[in-house]
C-alpha cells in the first residue's frame, strides 16, 4: 500500500488528516495511491527478504480494538512518516468492526487471526 501523506507544512506530526471527498487531495490529506497484492506465502518470503537487507530492520504494525482497516493503514503510513525510521514497514490487520460496541467481536477476529500474525513473525526473523 503506498500512502501519499501531506507536507509538514499542511499537517501536524501525530495527527491524520482524513480525506473529506471520496477523491483526496495529496496536498491536504491522507491518500491511498496504489494497492498491491502479494499473492503467497512464498512472495511475502521474498518481499521480506528484499526489503530487509543488511541491518534494516522490520517493523510490524498490529493495530487494536475498535480500528478499521483505513484506521490501521493511515496510523501505521503516519507512524512510519512521523518518526523518519527506516524500517521496512509490514502492516498486519484483522478483521475489525471499528465499533466499541462490537468487542467480542473484534476478540473473536484476533483470537482467529493469531496463527497468521505468529506466521508472520516467524517468517520475518
Amino acid at each position: 500500500i503506498v500512502v501519499s501523506i501531506p507536507t509538514d507544512r499542511n499537517r501536524t506530526g501525530g495527527q491524520i488528516q482524513w480525506p473529506l471527498l471520496f477523491k483526496p487531495d495529496p496536498e491536504k490529506e491522507f491518500a491511498v495511491l496504489s494497492v498491491g497484492k502479494i499473492a503467497s506465502q512464498r512472495a511475502v518470503l521474498e518481499w521480506v527478504r528484499k526489503n530487509r537487507n543488511g541491518k534494516r530492520q522490520l517493523l510490524i504494525f498490529v493495530h487494536g480494538f475498535n480500528n478499521t482497516y483505513a484506521d490501521a493503514v493511515f496510523r501505521f503510513a503516519q507512524i512510519v512518516h512521523d518518526t523518519g525510521t527506516d524500517a521496512a514497514p509490514i502492516l498486519f490487520t484483522w478483521p475489525s468492526r471499528g465499533d466499541p460496541f462490537d468487542y467480542l467481536y473484534d476478540r473473536e477476529s484476533t483470537n482467529y487471526s493469531r496463527r497468521a500474525l505468529e506466521d508472520l513473525i516467524l517468517q520475518a526473523m
